[in-house]
């Protein structure tokens, strides 16, 4: 089985130049004190956008992101 050698998000986060080292350090002792994920933290905390946490996301786990917003749907599609 191959072994997967996974980043984690906070880590690609601050590669990004999305959060700083004191970002990480005040959210992880926000997550000591009230317990919660540390994407939401981040956002909660208005250190990162959604966005830049989904970005974050497809990075970490190697798939592309691609922002639907400028896409036009079918709406047949949708039924």
């Amino acid at each position: 089985m191959a072994k997967i050698n996974r980043v984690s998000l906070e880590t690609v986060l601050f590669k990004e130049k999305f959060i700083t080292e004191k970002d990480i350090e005040k959210a992880e002792h926000y997550q000591k004190e009230n317990g919660g994920n540390l994407s939401e933290i981040f956002v909660k905390l208005g250190l990162v956008t959604e966005e830049q946490v989904v970005i974050g996301l497809a990075k970490q786990l190697g798939i592309p992101h691609m922002k639907l917003t400028n896409y036009k749907l079918d709406p047949e599609i949708m039924e």
